[in-house]
């Protein structure tokens, strides 16, 4: 009670004098009896309101102060006694690590029972925050560590590769989010990769799917290389060869007609036609031996007319 204290005491003591009371006393500890003349309780009362006010705001801050002071050494006890690690997170991952309105953090506190304080960023442009987790054991403090421990990391990934991924392999942001855990991902055209953030195993799967996508764009590139290749022998020797269906040979035989090349997979037997293959036995077939001018008999080998 301040009226009653060595405070009050000193302040009624200084308004007595100033405003020429007889006597201030204190009745029932918050009473106060004027003695005195009525200009001079006049006088009294209109200072003694002054301080009474000033004093009362006085002690509510007295009284926050006391309770702050005993909060602060509980705190300081607390952490002195606690468990603490701290490391740097940078400053792109800051909002996906505290969470909506701070949820991803409370949610941490509470699993492991710990306290987590990510400090305000230092210098100007600084890229990086400290994280301190207090905890009572190594082990709670670690395995927060390790829920809060996110990473960002920048995976190169030229445009025409992500095109097709996208077109040929059905990879997106939201597949990678899906798939491996991570919290962001997102394509920088300018840059030319996948953003990552996320924690540090989510990123390592997700950096894992990237690689062997990446390896199967190669292997696709040398095959469809390859066919063109083959392709383009094929045309070469189809511009060699000549046109399909030529000029007639010369008319005393007929195996002078060009045909042009097999197509890929065309029989052996229509090959061998095309090249002049065809069994020496069948003296017909195209390919043969002559037929002669239409006027006169054939001969086969060694044969003379008979007269």
């Amino acid at each position: 009670n301040w009226a009653v204290s060595a405070d009050g005491r000193a302040c009624f003591l200084q308004v007595r004098e100033q405003a020429a009371l007889l006597q201030i006393q204190v009745r029932d500890g918050d009473k106060l009896l004027l003695l005195g003349t009525t200009e001079a309780i006049k006088r009294a009362e209109l200072m003694l309101k002054v301080h009474i006010k000033h004093q009362k705001e006085i002690q509510v801050f007295q009284e926050r102060r006391e309770r702050r002071l005993k909060l602060l050494e509980e705190r300081r006890v607390k952490y002195e006694s606690s468990l603490t690690c701290e490391f740097e997170a940078d400053q792109s991952v800051v909002g996906v690590m505290i969470g909506k309105s701070g949820e991803n953090l409370a949610r941490i506190s509470k699993q492991f029972g710990v306290e987590i304080r990510v400090l305000p960023a230092g210098a100007e442009g600084s890229t990086h925050r400290i994280v301190r987790i207090f905890g009572e054991s190594n082990d709670s403090v670690q395995a927060a560590r390790q829920e809060l421990e996110y990473l960002s990391h920048s995976y190169p990934v030229e445009r025409n590769i992500w095109h097709w991924m996208l077109n040929q392999q059905g990879v997106s942001t939201n597949d990678l989010k899906r798939k491996t855990g991570v919290k962001q991902a997102t394509y920088d055209d300018a840059q030319q990769c996948v953003v990552l953030q996320g924690k540090k195993a989510a990123i390592d799967d997700a950096i894992m799917l990237l690689d062997s996508h990446k390896e199967y764009f190669m292997v696709y590139e040398n095959m469809n290389k390859e066919s063109e290749e083959i392709q383009h022998r094929f045309e070469d020797l189809e511009v060699r060869a000549g046109p399909r269906g030529g000029p007639r040979g010369p008319r005393g035989g007929r195996g002078g007609r060009g045909r042009g090349l097999p197509e890929p997979g065309g029989s052996d037997a229509s090959a061998d036609a095309d090249r002049g293959g065809a069994n020496p036995e069948h003296g017909h077939g195209r390919g043969g031996p002559p037929r002669g001018g239409r006027g006169g008999p054939h001969y086969g080998p060694n044969q003379l007319p008979l007269r």
